[in-house]
């Protein structure tokens, strides 16, 4: 049976994120950054704001040579709205392992949550921008539409 186009797009918003997982367990910068546009742009879980590739690609390459070095990523959900033939928001529930803090500290396997931009470019779906979020599980439980 074929796929329709609604389907290819969401399984190629799909093969996108995995792309970014894959990358991600093999602390594998150029895997990683296959799915993603040249003028990307990424705020991390600390609120660091990196513009365009080359530093998105530089700052996740030093902290998966350090803190994410041995850190695992597993996608638990993927929740994709089109917001027109050739733009999507997908929001992405993950696991990470625990890992080594700048202060020495280690910080223990949680949940995350990303909100990630992506485009159709070329018959192909990549990640313009993103922004990772570490979930409070502790506050999720006072959530008010919950």
């Amino acid at each position: 049976m074929k796929m329709s186009s609604a389907e290819n797009d969401d399984e190629g918003v799909r093969a996108a994120l995995r792309t970014f997982e894959t990358g991600w367990n093999r602390h594998d910068m150029d895997i990683m950054f296959q799915a993603f546009t040249p003028d990307a742009e990424w705020v991390n879980v600390v609120g660091m704001w990196w513009q365009g590739l080359a530093d998105v690609k530089r700052a996740h390459r030093t902290y998966h040579a350090t803190f994410f070095a041995n850190t695992p990523f597993t996608i638990d959900e993927i929740h994709v709205r089109f917001v027109t033939q050739d733009a999507a928001v997908a929001v992405v529930r993950w696991n990470k392992g625990s890992f080594p803090r700048p202060d020495g500290q280690l910080s223990p396997a949680g949940r995350d949550m990303m909100s990630v931009f992506l485009v159709k470019q070329a018959g192909r779906w990549l990640i313009t921008a993103g922004h990772n979020t570490t979930i409070d599980e502790a506050a999720a439980a006072f959530d008010p539409t919950n």
